[in-house]
């Protein structure tokens, strides 16, 4: 049963010289104990979506209900506030009290608002976040001592004390170090799992989603263009932007001349090639449409089949060393073709190679008109981005 539902959900913002429709129909269910993950470039509305569940935001048109009730509903002027909704959230910056210590920085809220709890159920109650976590014996210490990682654990505990229906969380691993957000994910998913605990986490960080998110919500300029689970998003992108936003997809122009079930044979400039149908619209023949396939997934030198078809071949052009293995540039018919290959294989430039595209991994997507192109630099990034701060 959904725990959350959003329906035709819409934001906009005026602005000196027109609005910006930061959200534009929404709809969406989401289930008891799922980790969600809403993943989008920069001004996608993810955050929006986000504050808006939480009622920091107040949507322009639309219904929000949790458990069925309605939070937010434009139609019969309905509108809960932040603090009668059973939410919590984690803020990217934590937004934990500098002034005191990490028990009162659970404990305030609880004593506070709409729970007013007695102080020995406080006492309880913060004992069983703080040993959950792992924070117990840093109870008295004060937060502006603690690192990063513990300050964001300090929110966390925050959030969770309050035993919230839904937890929302913004970006809050974003701050950390590469290696302690690595960590902090597995940790996180597993511990909203134990406790069978809705999470809407939103994130730029395509890895972050991959590994925690049960289902991933992908959004452009205020749509979601795609949602499925980590797998689906990644191995089968319905669209030109999910193929290049998740991971490092190669995308050559083609045109669809046929199909059966879900397979294709698509025109390139490579000839004529089989792939795996993934738009949901489908293609008419003689339609422009993009093959895309993943560097990992193309196959070279002995590895191909004797009866293959799909076979391309190139010149090696250019190799980068990416620590596990080498991500080498071929060209080929005038298009260049990204192939990721183990640290041990000896592969140079200048060498000709015969490429083989598995026809079960690559995919045929609708081109990406009207969306935004532009905000895939920060989704590109991903982890390099992370990586490298």
């Amino acid at each position: 049963m959904a725990v959350l539902q959003t329906r035709r959900l819409e934001a906009k913002f005026p602005l000196k010289d027109g609005v910006v429709h930061a959200l534009r129909g929404i709809d969406l269910d989401i289930a008891t104990g799922e980790f969600f993950v809403l993943l989008g470039p920069s001004g996608c509305g993810k955050t929006t979506m986000l504050r808006s569940i939480a009622g920091l935001e107040r949507p322009s048109a639309g219904e929000i209900r949790i458990d069925g009730e309605p939070i937010f509903d434009d139609e019969n002027s309905v509108f809960v506030p932040p603090d009668r909704r059973p939410i919590a959230m984690v803020f990217q910056s934590y937004a934990i009290w500098p002034h005191m210590d990490v028990f009162e920085n659970i404990a305030f809220p609880l004593r506070r608002g709409r729970l007013k709890m007695p102080k020995e159920e406080v006492r309880v109650r913060v004992g069983e976040v703080l040993e959950m976590l792992g924070l117990d014996a840093l109870a008295e210490r004060p937060v502006i001592t603690l690192s990063g990682g513990q300050q964001q654990r300090v929110a966390l505990a925050r959030a969770l004390a309050l035993q919230p229906r839904i937890l929302l969380m913004d970006e809050p691993l974003s701050n950390l170090d590469f290696k302690l957000q690595v960590r902090l994910r597995a940790q996180m998913r597993d511990l909203m799992h134990r406790l069978n605990l809705t999470t809407i986490h939103v994130t730029h960080n395509q890895a972050e989603a991959l590994e925690t998110g049960d289902r991933i919500a992908v959004m452009s300029e205020g749509r979601i263009v795609q949602i499925g689970d980590p797998q689906a998003v990644y191995h089968r992108p319905e669209n030109e932007f999910v193929a290049r936003f998740i991971g490092d997809m190669n995308i050559f122009p083609a045109v669809y001349r046929g199909g059966n079930g879900g397979t294709a044979r698509v025109e390139t400039a490579f000839g004529q090639l089989d792939a795996q149908l993934t738009s949901r619209g489908g293609f008419a023949a003689g339609a422009n449409c993009m093959l895309g396939i993943r560097p990992e997934d193309i196959e070279i030198g002995g590895d191909i089949p004797g009866d293959a078809g799909n076979l391309v071949t190139g010149t090696v052009a250019a190799s980068s060393y990416v620590g596990e293995g080498y991500v080498h540039t071929v060209e080929s018919c005038g298009q260049p073709v990204r192939v990721r290959r183990h640290h041990r294989e000896a592969i140079s430039r200048g060498d000709s190679i015969r490429l083989h595209f598995p026809p079960a991994e690559a995919v045929v997507v609708a081109p990406s008109e009207g969306l935004d192109m532009e905000g895939l630099e920060g989704g590109l990034a991903g982890e390099e981005a992370a990586r490298a701060s």
